[in-house]
Parts: C-alpha cells; structure tokens; sequence
C-alpha cells in the first residue's frame, strides 16, 4: 500500500513538473515584442536590402465626369546605415489618360559621399543626371525602414496573429497611425535635417501651409516581424487620399483647367520585403552620373531663362505700344 502511495506521489510531481516546465516555454514563446523592442532593433541595423512594389489607383470628378488613373511600380534597393550610403531603382507604369500610358518610367537614386544623385529615364528622351547635397546633419536616409519607424512612434500598435512566412516565424502587427501624430514626427524630422532653411523657405511654407484645407487622409500599416530578431521582414502599407471642394475660386488652384477637378480620391498600397541585414553591401555610383548637373544650377538657370523670356515679353509689348502709338498720329495727321 505504501509502496503503491509513493508511486502515485512521484506521477503527482512528475505531472507537474511538466506542466511547470510546459507552461514556462509556452509563456516564453508568445511573448510579443513592444514598441521599444521594435525600436532598439531597428537603431542595431548597420545595413539592409529590400524590395518593394507599389499600386495606387486615383478616381478624378472634373465637369462632372469621373475618370480613373493606376500606376504600379516596382522596385528594390540597397542602404548601408553604416557608411551613409543608399541606391534605390524604380520602375513605374501608368495606365489611363496619360501622354505616358504604357511606358515605364525608370528613376535612379544614390546617395554617394553625403550627394544624392538622381535620374529619371523616359523611353525617347535621354537620361539626365542631377545631384544635391545632402542637409546638413541630416545623415543617410534610413529608406523604408526610416518610415517604418516613423509610423511605428506615431501609431497604436496591436499582434494579431503569428504566421510562418517562407519559413521564417513572424509576429503579424497592426497600425492605426494618428495622423496628426505622425505629421508632427516627419515635420520634426524636416526641422532637425533642414535647420538651415532661408526666410524665404519659411515664407513659402507658412503661405501654403493651410492651402490643403480639403485634404483628408489615412493610414493603416501591418508588418511581419521576425519573433528572433525583432526585425520587419514584410510590411503594408495602405494610405488613402482625399481632396474634396476644389474650385476656381478655391486657393488649392492656380488655374482654371484645375478648378474644374472637384474631387480626388486616391488609394495606395506599397508592399516592402526586407532582407539581408547587417550584410556587407556594394554601392558604386555610376560613372555617367559622375558629370551629374548640381540642383541649384540648374534652378539657377531656370530662373535666368523665365527672367529673360518675361523681359522679351515685355520690350515686345513697349514695341506693339510704339508702333501703335505712330499709327494713332499718323491717322490723326490724315484726318487732318
């Protein structure tokens, strides 16, 4: 009997034992990673790839008829934290009543020893390079994860569900981004890197700063997150845009072919793939855009060209004016 009592004593403990073992590694398992965790995984990233591909559908009331525009762009980059380097190529193509309907539109980016280098490539035209320094303390531009992390501080942040995606276990995140929180975030972000602004910079922005009145938008993000690592591998993004009361007479509008738009209602999605982190990179700038014409140049000589076409203007109406001048005398001479 004894015997019998020790023996069911020792399965009592052993049951619980496993439960207590069984339980800890469960509870060690599910748990979720917080905002924090999310933001000291991100700050350990010294580089990163990824790929990205974006759909975005715009329906336009004008004169009472709707019309409907889409493009869809696909793309895929490099960015090394570390060395303050990034390459970004992207290809877009849009559907609709565009002059550009059907063709893909290629655009280049690097940043290359604190210079950003751009080139957009249409089929028929020739690429043309332009660069621009980058802000002061403004550092390398952190890509998609850059705006990951703005939304992230700007969002409540909620695990739905883990999944398995191509092999790697994932948290299943969503955003509900605030808006208002996360325009404050990016206009403290441009604060910081542009801190060198001009007054007339400032003056433009104050003037147009409330021209957007009818101006609605949302944004919700769901990410995958490595439960390892802390590490986004797959994120999406949907932003919906609206512009409503558009109109002549409205300060949105500078002309009148755009008061006739009365609405625009846009739908983006943009689906990122990260990988390859903390993985030496190669970026190389390429050699034509080496003789890559300097941003300010060129507004520069923009300015000098509309400066000089509105002086022609100009001395053409004073000559009209003469001319019409001689004729008045020479009638009145004849009436004489």
């Amino acid at each position: 009997m004894l015997e019998r009592q020790d023996g069911l004593t020792a399965l009592i403990v052993l049951f619980l034992t496993v439960g207590m073992l069984t339980s800890f590694s469960v509870g060690v398992g599910a748990a979720e990673p917080t905002t924090d965790d999310l933001d000291d995984a991100i700050d350990d990233v010294g580089s990163y790839e990824y790929e990205t591909e974006t759909n975005s559908t715009s329906v336009i009331v004008q004169n009472g008829e709707t019309q409907e525009t889409s493009s869809e762009a696909v793309g895929n980059g490099v960015v090394d934290i570390t060395d303050e380097k990034m390459k970004q190529i992207t290809s877009t193509k849009t559907t609709g009543e565009s002059a550009l309907e059907g063709d893909r539109i290629e655009t280049q980016v690097y940043l290359v020893d604190g210079t950003y280098y751009t080139a957009t490539t249409v089929p028929g035209e020739d690429t043309e390079w332009i660069q621009m320094d980058v802000p002061e303390n403004a550092g390398v531009a952190g890509g998609p994860l850059a705006e990951y992390t703005s939304l992230l501080n700007a969002s409540d942040v909620e695990t739905v569900d883990r999944e398995d995606l191509n092999g790697t276990e994932t948290y299943v995140l969503e955003l509900d981004v605030d808006m208002d929180a996360y325009l404050e975030e990016m206009t403290s972000e441009l604060n910081t890197t542009n801190n060198s602004m001009d007054a007339n910079d400032t003056a433009m922005n104050s003037a147009t700063s409330g021209s957007l009145d009818g101006l609605t938008q949302e944004m919700t993000m769901t990410l995958w997150i490595n439960t390892e690592t802390d590490l986004p591998i797959k994120s999406e993004l949907v932003t919906e845009t609206s512009m409503d009361g558009l109109g002549a007479s409205d300060a949105n509008n500078t002309s009148e072919a755009a008061g006739e738009i009365e609405s625009i209602d846009t739908t983006t999605t943009q689906t990122t793939h990260y990988e390859a982190y903390n993985e030496p990179v190669d970026i190389d700038l390429p050699e034509e855009a080496e003789n890559a014409q300097n941003l300010d140049e060129q507004l520069a000589e923009l300015e000098t060209g509309l400066a000089e076409n509105n002086s022609s203007n100009i001395d053409e109406g004073d000559v009209n004016d003469s001319d019409a001048e001689e004729l008045s005398e020479e009638a009145t001479e004849n009436d004489c």
